[in-house]
């Protein structure tokens, strides 16, 4: 479960995130929905422990792992980041690019190329595992992106826009694979998203956000019938 409490972050005299708090339980997806500018990137960055808060803390199923006083390293959260750019290795392979997220992991090689077959074989990408990034469409590249987010079976996984370049068939793709991993993984997904329909599609709950803090939070079922009016208004608060 991710539990953030009364967490604020400021960049020199602007305070990019104000007092936010939430929580996801494992299995659930979050969708943290605003403009751009609003706080987003920076709440994913000190989830993940790739930025300190100034006040307030990150809980990850109980334990702190983040606070003014105390952070711990990103690598010891069992978390992944998808960012907005993918950030894939462009010098290795779809296979390379998944194998090397598991190059801490104390595995036999043949039990990661087993692990690393395993996973391509999730994404539909197992056909294309000598290719390298630019020689992949843009779903294909999601789906690498997805794969080695996913390899070193992560409790958390944290995803800030991945699916913004591409076309809305691409896109219904990419979010009817992220929620059939997250029921097969049981994993707690944060998902950062500008459209409306988009992430009440997706998520289990919602939180807008504006200027750095929540103006509106609730359910799936208190998603039904939100408008686009509705969440400029909220905006607007």
């Amino acid at each position: 479960m991710i539990q953030v409490k009364k967490i604020s972050k400021y960049f020199g005299t602007v305070q990019a995130v104000r007092d936010v708090s939430l929580s996801v339980k494992n299995g659930e997806i979050l969708a943290v929905l605003g403009p751009s500018g609003c706080g987003k990137s920076t709440l994913l960055r000190l989830i993940a422990g790739l930025e300190r808060p100034d006040a307030g803390t990150v809980e990850l199923d109980e334990r702190m792992v983040s606070s003014r006083a105390e952070m711990v390293p990103p690598v010891f959260r069992r978390l992944s980041l998808i960012f907005q750019d993918l950030a894939l290795w462009p010098h290795m392979t779809v296979s390379e690019n998944v194998a090397f997220t598991l190059s801490r992991n104390s595995l036999l090689r043949s039990e990661k190329a087993d692990r690393v077959k395993e996973i391509l074989r999730q994404v539909y990408l197992l056909d294309l595992c000598k290719r390298y990034p630019h020689q992949l469409s843009g779903g294909e590249r999601q789906r690498l992106a997805i794969a080695r987010a996913i390899a070193s079976n992560p409790l958390y996984l944290l995803m800030d826009e991945p699916f913004n370049s591409l076309d809305m068939l691409l896109k219904q793709e990419m979010m009817d694979l992220t929620m059939a991993l997250r029921k097969e993984c049981q994993m707690a997904i944060i998902y950062v998203a500008h459209d409306l329909e988009e992430a009440a599609y997706m998520a289990d709950n919602l939180v807008i956000i504006n200027h750095g803090k929540v103006v509106w939070s609730g359910s799936r079922a208190d998603m039904i019938g939100l408008t686009k009016g509705d969440f400029m208004a909220f905006l607007r608060r």
